[in-house]
């Protein structure tokens, strides 16, 4: 394939000198932002520079890939495929978000891993050797248990997320047939805050009709797209897919659902949109029927299993605040261990029939927890009543 006007290909001696230096990185004893500070510095001062021969190569190769049309598999050459942009960007975002935070989890280090190994190999037309690909396919490629400076819990972090995501889709437990389990709405390493709800809805999967979303109506991965039927066990690459339909949730076709509490948590100086928040559920997988009428024996089986998932992921991310939507919700959290306090407040008017709202305030790991007893999607109908709720418990 051709390379577009003002892009050369990566030698193969100049290849194979990354891939062993990204070895050499990933087998040293180092912390992971430092390595991934390593990969971004020798992609931007060294493979960009020498594939576009310029000084200022990654802004240069920036507009080099915005004034590209979009790239169509099997039906145009001499394009940057979207991937491979997504790489270059995920390894510098990712280092520049560890300096402010001084912390890269295993899953986004490996990530990044992946990225470095791809662009080398785009770039260069030199497969990925094979002992970094045998790397890469592990499920848990990261062995952190001598890094004084990671946290003992956050070991498996990486391990526990990949294993849950490849489990087969269980039988009677209504579970949305050909869906994955939603691990989070939106950029989990970037968002300082997080909304939480009970379960993903069917209809982040389903059309109207009950059919498979497609093209650009998908908002998350099915296991339709990945080809695989709801008895089998994911794959490594399939993990990889449904995580980055996840994050990049909000760029696609996100539920209107979103739309009461996006208002609300604006509030509070916080969006889905730019990242500074996510959703996350106490149970990941999408139910069919919708979740008020699955069988209680059911319901408490799903929490059961997955809410030890939701604690993990608000345990490995410094979050400043959590928001909890409507009373089952909070009473749902308060299940699982978490403890909140009750205050009531008056309404300057009556809204459906009500007149008052329960504020719920605690705190889960120094993460200020914030709810109100009013589902805004059910009871609010505007949002001038959501300023009300907001001007009410704020």
């Amino acid at each position: 394939m051709d390379f577009p006007p003002g892009i050369k290909r990566l030698s193969t001696e100049s290849a194979m000198k990354y891939y062993d230096r990204i070895l050499t990185y990933h087998n040293d004893d180092r912390e992971f932002t430092k390595k991934v500070h390593d990969f971004q510095h020798d992609l931007e001062h060294y493979i960009l520079n020498e594939i576009t021969g310029l000084q200022e190569y990654y802004n240069q190769f920036g507009k080099l890939l915005e004034n590209q049309e979009k790239w169509e598999y099997g039906n145009k050459t001499g394009f940057i495929p979207p991937f491979i942009v997504t790489c270059i960007r995920t390894i510098k975002v990712s280092r520049n978000d560890a300096v402010h935070r001084n912390f890269i989890t295993p899953i986004t280090y490996k990530f990044c891993l992946q990225a470095m190994s791809d662009t080398i190999c785009f770039f260069s037309k030199i497969p990925i050797p094979n002992k970094l690909n045998k790397i890469l396919e592990e499920s848990s490629c990261i062995d952190i248990s001598d890094n004084d400076n990671q946290k003992s819990d956050k070991i498996n972090f990486d391990k526990v997320i990949i294993d849950r995501l490849k489990k087969p889709i269980e039988k009677d437990l209504n579970i949305t047939t050909e869906t994955t389990p939603v691990i989070f709405f939106g950029n989990y390493e970037k968002a300082k805050a997080c909304t939480i709800g009970i379960n993903p809805s069917y209809r982040e999967f389903l059309d109207n009709n009950k059919i498979i979303l497609a093209g650009k109506m998908e908002r998350l991965c099915s296991r339709k797209k990945l080809g695989k039927k709801d008895d089998e066990t994911l794959t490594d690459e399939n993990v990889k897919e449904i995580l980055n339909y996840c994050n990049r949730y909000f760029e696609k076709n996100p539920l209107d659902w979103f739309n009461e509490i996006e208002y609300m948590i604006g509030n509070y100086g916080y969006s889905y949109y730019n990242n500074t928040c996510i959703h996350l559920n106490l149970v990941q997988w999408a139910t069919d029927p919708r979740w008020s009428y699955v069988n209680k024996t059911i319901r408490k089986k799903h929490l059961n299993d997955d809410s030890k998932i939701l604690k993990m992921l608000l345990d490995n991310n410094n979050f400043e605040k959590i928001f909890l939507n409507g009373e089952s919700v909070a009473k749902e959290v308060m299940k699982i261990g978490i403890k909140l306090k009750k205050e009531k407040y008056n309404l300057k008017k009556v809204i459906n029939n009500s007149s008052y709202v329960t504020k719920y305030i605690g705190n889960y790991n120094n993460i200020e927890i914030i709810g109100w007893s009013r589902y805004l999607q059910q009871y609010f109908g505007g949002l001038e009543n959501i300023d009300l709720l907001y001007e009410t418990i704020k």
